[in-house]
């Protein structure tokens, strides 16, 4: 006989196991987001640190205004700084180079102009005008050196002696004319050839004392490193007259 599988009337229910609905799913759990810095986020509650965030914002809204007042007081300072006007700034003094003509150059114009935009300071201003010169110094220098440099190893002699012939026979206006002339080789070479054609007397193609023709050039060198020749106290027109005639009889010699 079969087993019946109604008894009594009422069905039995086997409840030794449940079934948890729970079993495999995933629990969601709060993260922070990308955008919450961490010190913001509460981990064990996993939620934004709202009084945190706000009191971090407040106090960055404060620096930012301090920044744009203390940048206005900068500024303020920075223009009082400044000369009024571009042709305020002064030149600084120079020893080498003539400042009342550099005023008048354009790089200075527009260097003028470009420190009162930055509103530079005088001293700055200055500063570059300083370094300016000593580079336009050291340029005539070299160019100097490479003249002088054409003209032998001779040279410092060739150009004491065309100075000192100048400054005897040439008055003050016409003599600036003449230190002009001797800015290079060429125009050395040019008063050489002067200071053989003319005489106390007037023109003279010849070369004057002929005294002086058969001196050789160490000999002449000697009588210009002597008191009687450089020092101007006790300079002996004799010597000094030999020496240039020397120099006229070679003039133009390169």
């Amino acid at each position: 006989m079969s087993e019946s599988l109604i008894e009594n009337g009422e069905t039995e229910i086997d409840t030794s196991e449940t079934l948890d609905v729970n079993d495999g799913a995933p629990q969601e759990v709060a993260s922070r987001p990308d955008f919450i810095p961490e010190k913001f986020w509460n981990a064990e509650t996993n939620e934004v640190r709202i009084e945190g965030l706000a009191k971090s914002y407040a106090e960055m809204e404060k620096a930012r205004g301090n920044v744009d007042g203390l940048k206005e007081q900068w500024d303020a300072e920075r223009l009082a700084a400044r000369p009024e006007t571009p042709d305020a700034y002064v030149l600084p003094t120079n020893e080498v180079l003539d400042m009342e003509q550099m005023s008048s150059s354009p790089i200075i114009s527009l260097w003028r102009q470009a420190a009162h935009e930055a509103a530079l300071p005088q001293e700055t201003f200055e500063r570059v005008i300083n370094e300016y010169a000593q580079a336009e110094i050291e340029g005539m220098q070299a160019k100097q050196a490479a003249e002088l440099q054409k003209l032998g190893e001779n040279a410092s002699d060739r150009t004491t002696a065309v100075r000192l012939w100048a400054e005897r026979t040439f008055k003050e206006g016409e003599l600036l004319a003449v230190q002009r002339i001797a800015t290079d080789a060429d125009g050395v070479y040019a008063l050489e050839r002067i200071m053989g054609a003319l005489s106390e007397g007037g023109v003279d193609l010849g070369v004057g004392e002929a005294a002086s023709q058969d001196e050789s050039y160490e000999e002449i060198q000697k009588l210009m490193q002597s008191k009687e020749y450089y020092d101007s106290s006790r300079r002996n027109p004799q010597v000094v007259q030999r020496v240039e005639n020397w120099f006229k009889k070679n003039a133009g010699k390169k």
